[in-house]
Formats: structure tokens, sequence, C-alpha cells
């Protein structure tokens, strides 16, 4: 495959497809023809390791994605202090090798980037530079991992800021409203605990705390390495062998509960001092891995931006909202949060909620037509197509299947799936998997109007508000 002519012109033909399709009809949602990409493979390494790897010959970028399942959250949310506090530890802390000084030095010398983050399941990371100087970074990926500095001064330094980062939380009404829909659809949920009430959830944790999380995730027979540029297999497997071959073997795997997912209908006020109303509306949905495209193109039905149904109905009908948007995430394992979220003037907030209600309710009743679905399906196999052309986006994007459940290649046969998606399936899926009566949140100054439930103060009263 030439430099140019693999991934750049599969992702250009499909921009122009969607382009096209506005002034087209549906049918122009096909994927066109044109050249296909590199195979993409995964398998062993010689350690035993696992490996997804995409060959970018344009690329002059090399990355790594990996993750861990890192379900000891979930196990015990008391200890979700960990989930912000221990990576950013490992990165500032640095290496045996390298101090945090030095680490960035080198990785700035290298022109790579390197990355640590935890969520409720999983413990993910990136490493992404020049494809001449990855050996480097790999260098100071190694001894971050394997063997961290972990000193004292640091993690009482991130402490400081893991805190500082929870009270400008609890200021911002549009992350309120999130993570009290998150609370309200699973029982127990640690994301909550993001905000840190009570503080001491971090202010009580110690560097052995951090060591001993690191001892029991950061293993090999759980690890999920993708990697994504100009190098060939062989050679990424010896680098991911010399990066990651330090970790233990194994650990003892920690207990994985099954979330506890609340039955949605519950409309619920979170009275705070806000200059915004904001309401998130959503459910928890087992998604089936397959079903992908569904999940995505309903999202861009109800509120991809300008044009979608949210859109219309908020900003458009209401002259009301900053903004009106629909999107999925993942909670654990399999369960997805369809949210709906709008920010509007409190005076507007309960004609806001009366019109994000019809609007869920005409998609899950009626769906969608082929004309409104194509623009969206060549809007979707666009981005998936432009996220595959560069090394970070591209190992990010198999990441992220692998860890879904799909395999290694669905993004590279992301355009067929969404071809195949016709609006009588979408439907079909909306109808089965969409509750009649979805969960509702809303942060506002008043609770009058909006026919409340249940009305809270904070989060931690949401599981006194009846839900089961």
């Amino acid at each position: 495959m030439s430099a140019r002519g693999g991934w750049r012109g599969w992702a250009r033909a499909v921009a122009a497809l969607a382009a096209a399709v506005a002034l087209a009809s549906a049918a122009s949602a096909q994927a066109p023809p044109g050249p296909r990409p590199e195979a993409i493979t995964d398998g062993p390494t010689p350690l035993g390791l696992r490996l997804a790897h995409v060959r970018l010959a344009h690329e002059t970028d090399q990355a790594f994605a990996f993750y861990w399942r890192d379900p000891s959250a979930l196990a015990d949310p008391t200890r979700a202090g960990l989930i912000e506090l221990a990576p950013n530890l490992l990165v500032a802390g640095g290496g045996l090798a390298f101090d945090g000084a030095t680490m960035d030095e080198a990785l700035k010398d290298a022109g790579a980037r390197l990355a640590l983050r935890r969520t409720a399941a999983t413990t993910m990371g990136e490493v992404v530079g020049a494809a001449r100087h990855f050996e480097i970074a790999l260098d100071v990926l190694h001894d971050v991992l394997a063997r961290p500095r972990l000193p004292s001064f640091v993690l009482e330094r991130e402490k400081a800021s893991t805190l500082a980062g929870a009270r400008a939380l609890r200021e911002r009404p549009d992350r309120l409203a999130g993570l009290a829909l998150t609370r309200a659809l699973v029982a127990g949920a640690p994301g909550a605990a993001l905000l840190l009430e009570p503080p001491d959830q971090v202010a009580q944790l110690e560097v052995a705390d951090v060591d001993t999380w690191r001892r029991a995730t950061l293993v090999r027979d759980t690890l999920v390495v993708v990697a994504a540029g100009p190098m060939e297999r062989e050679e990424v497997e010896q680098l991911a062998d010399a990066a990651f071959g330090d970790l233990p073997e194994r650990a003892e795997p920690a207990a994985s509960p099954a979330p506890e997912l609340v039955e949605a209908g519950r409309t619920i006020v979170l009275v705070r001092p806000v200059p915004q109303t904001v309401i998130a509306m959503g459910a928890a949905i087992v998604w089936p891995a397959e079903e992908w495209p569904a999940r995505l193109a309903a999202a861009q039905a109800l509120g991809g931006g300008p044009g979608a149904r949210l859109w219309r109905a908020v900003r458009d009908g209401l002259g009301a909202g900053y903004g009106a948007y629909a999107w999925t995430q993942p909670l654990t394992e399999g369960v997805w949060r369809f949210t709906l979220q709008a920010s509007v003037a409190p005076d507007s907030g309960v004609a806001t909620l009366a019109a994000m209600r019809r609007e869920y309710a005409l998609l899950r009743m009626r769906g969608v037509e082929e004309a409104e679905l194509g623009p969206i399906r060549a809007r979707l196999a666009a981005r998936e197509a432009e996220a595959m052309d560069r090394a970070g986006t591209a190992a990010t994007a198999i990441r992220a299947a692998l860890a879904q459940g799909r395999s290694a290649d669905a993004p590279a046969r992301a355009v067929e799936a969404l071809a195949a998606l016709t609006a009588d399936r979408l439907n079909a899926i909306l109808a089965t998997r969409m509750p009649e009566t979805p969960t509702t949140i809303v942060v506002a100054p008043s609770a009058e109007g909006f026919q409340a439930d249940c009305v809270v103060v904070s989060l931690a009263e949401i599981p006194g508000c009846g839900l089961r």
C-alpha cells in the first residue's frame, strides 16, 4: 500500500460521501469503492501479550493504546478515590530512571506524549510519538508501570489537585446532572464518587494503597495492547514485550460484581443555586456489541448537533437552549448510558423537559425514516474512517472495539456495518432497547413545576429516592 494511498485515500473517499449524501438519496450512504486498509492482526507476542496491530505506512508517528480490566472500584466503591489518584501518581512520580522532570524532558525529546487513567471498570493509557524515537517513549512507560518512584510528596500534591478538581465539579451543573443520572441508574455507581463526597476517599489514601492497586491490576495476563503506525508487527511485538515484560504475569482476580441496574422512570430534582437549569434524561441500556451502529445512530438522530431533533425542539422551537445533545457512554461492561441533556435558562426548564420527553418518545415509538438515517450513516462512516487515518486515533479506536467486545478489525469494517443499518432494523432495535420512560435529573434553583418524584440537595440523597 502506497504511503498516501491506503487509509488516507479511504478516509477521503468516505468524507466525500458524507458531503454528497446531503444532496443525494439515502442510497448514497453506501461505502464507496476504493483502496482498503491494511489488515489488522490480533494475536500473542512471543511473551504471550495480546497485541492487535495495524500498519499505517503513511504515518510518521507510532502509537500504543492499552488497557486492563479493572473492576476494583466496582468491587469496593468506598475506594473510588483511586480512580483519579492512582494513575496520576504513577505518571507524575516518574520511574526509576526518570523522575518527573527528566521524564517530561525525555518525552519531549522523543516527540511523544504519555497518558494513563482509570474508569470504573478499566485502566487504560496511550503512548504516541515519532516512530524513530518511539523506543525512548516506551522506556519511560516501562519505568512508570514497572518501576515507579511513587514519592510521598507527589502523592500529597496529587491529593490536593484531585480534591480541587472535585470541588470545581460541584460547581458545574452539567457535570452534576451527569453524575446524578449515573447514580440514579446504577446502584452503588462509583462514578458519582468523582465528586469525592466525603473527601476522605482521597485524603486517607497512602502510597501503599496505590502500589497495592498497581501490583494487583497492571499484570500481563489481562493486558491488551493495540499498536498503530508505520512499524511492522515483528518490531512492534519486540517493543511491546520490552515495555510490559517486567510487569507481574498475573494476580488474584478482583471481585467483579454485576452492576445493579435501577429501573428507569423517576424524576429527581437536585436543587442548587445555579445560573442555568440542566436537564439530563436517560437510561442504562444493555447494548449487544454488534448493535453499535444503532446505538450511535440513535444518539445522532436525537442530539447530534444543529439540525438534530433535540436542537430543533429546544433551540429552534423554544429558543431556550444553550445546547441540547444526546450521546452514549459505557457505564460498565456491556451497559451503556443513553443520555439526552440540555442547558437552558431557569424559566424555560419546564417547557424544555416536556420537549425532551416528547422527542424521546417519538424516536422510540416511530423511529426514523430512511431519508433521516442516510446522512447520519454517512457522517458516522466519515468519522470512523478519519479516526483510522492517524496512529493515535486508530489505536484508540481499535482499543475501544476490543473493550466493547467487538473484534480488532471491527473499525476497518465500520463503513460496511453502518451501510447495513436500515431504518427498519434501527427502529426495531430502538423499540426493544429503549425503556418507555427514561430517568430524569434536573439541576435547578427550584423544583417548582417539574412534578418531581424526589427533591434532593446532594448526590448522597439520591439512593433515598425510592430507586429499585
